[in-house]
């Protein structure tokens, strides 16, 4: 890692080849399975220096081109509770 625009990319990767097995997993994908990366946040030096403490994300990861964002409507899993919980999780990265 270089940068933390890197480190973003890579703690909320998974792959075409293995969506289940990978850093943020997508099984929602590929299986009848509701596992996966949910959420991350990752930090640095500057950040720190800026008296910030990360940069967060809610949601399950999404790869543009690769994967789509986790959507309870529509989907196989439009039946299941979500009360309280966003329904299209398309979120971006925010400094805290």
């Amino acid at each position: 890692m270089t940068n933390i625009e890197e480190m973003k990319k890579l703690i909320r990767y998974h792959d075409k080849s293995s969506m289940c097995n990978t850093i943020s997993p997508r099984c929602d994908l590929v299986q009848d399975w509701a596992f996966g990366g949910v959420d991350a946040k990752v930090t640095d030096i500057n950040l720190m220096e800026k008296g910030r403490s990360s940069l967060i994300i809610s949601g399950p990861s999404f790869i543009e081109g690769l994967s789509t964002p986790f959507k309870f409507s529509g989907s196989k899993y439009k039946d299941v509770s979500h009360l309280g919980i966003q329904d299209f999780f398309n979120n971006s990265w925010i400094e805290v």
